[in-house]
């Protein structure tokens, strides 16, 4: 398995595409920065940008996870590579974890360097500030991680289904939209928080920030957030991640180990 990863990661290193994912996950990202409303963003503190571009945090972590996750998953499907993987003596399971651990290395590496570099970079500059405790912000990019490989194995699993990179994409966007409007129809009927349960929104509210209060510290009026997640919030994210991954990953592998490799 060791070297199938390394072949992936070879081949990944050097595709375009994942260049162009990457650039279009950074543009997003500081794009929303340049145009938010409110302080200037050469002004803002490291836990300023956790905050105030938090919101652009899951959009980053949808666009790798399907564009990258689709492509290392289902590239390979276009030529005989499968082929040669098998008549060189690796198992399927192995070709099959080779490719779910390398899209999960990619995607969270990417979005751990683009998510975070700016954060260390602010606070380089301007100090970490007070409108967010650090222990908050860790908790949080933690549990991105988390629901970052949920997300990478369920697109996994619908590109061994289709076998096509390009059209898993489609499917992978037009299956964020349709969970979207899930989440939104459980929300006007259930009586408990169903973030939980659609992997997207999940993320969106990680990084939501709603309780505040106005302080004066330093000299300064400081807008000060609740950096604490509720137990039960807590526990139903991991809970019900941990509890996807588990069923996605021997789904996945049964769906690919059925299929003839041509």
């Amino acid at each position: 398995m060791i070297n199938i990863i390394k072949s992936m990661n070879y081949q990944t290193r050097n595709d375009i595409f994942t260049v162009i994912t990457y650039l279009i996950a950074v543009i997003v990202q500081f794009a929303a920065m340049f145009f938010a409303e409110g302080n200037e963003p050469l002004t803002y503190t490291g836990s300023d940008f956790v905050v105030y571009m938090g919101s652009m945090i899951p959009v980053v972590c949808l666009i790798l996870a399907f564009l990258l996750t689709c492509r290392i998953c289902g590239w390979d499907y276009a030529d005989r590579t499968l082929n040669y993987e098998v008549l060189s003596g690796h198992t399927r399971f192995q070709i099959y974890m080779g490719r779910i651990l390398t899209s999960i290395l990619w995607c969270v590496m990417g979005f751990l360097v683009i998510s975070f570099l700016p954060v260390l970079i602010f606070t380089c500059i301007n100090g970490w500030g007070y409108t967010l405790s650090f222990s908050g912000a860790i908790l949080r990019y933690g549990l991105m991680v988390l629901l970052l490989v949920r997300l990478v194995t369920g697109f996994a699993v619908l590109t061994f289904i289709v076998r096509n990179s390009y059209i898993a994409m489609v499917l992978g966007y037009v299956w964020t939209g349709v969970s979207a409007v899930v989440y939104f129809i459980m929300e006007e009927i259930a009586t408990f928080n169903t973030a939980v349960f659609v992997g997207w929104m999940n993320m969106v509210q990680v990084f939501t920030f709603e309780n505040s209060i106005n302080m004066y510290i330093d000299g300064k009026d400081v807008t000060v957030f609740d950096g604490t997640i509720s137990g039960t919030f807590l526990l139903g994210t991991v809970g019900w991640s941990l509890l996807v991954i588990l069923v996605l990953l021997p789904i996945g592998y049964r769906v690919f180990r059925k299929h003839d490799l041509r």
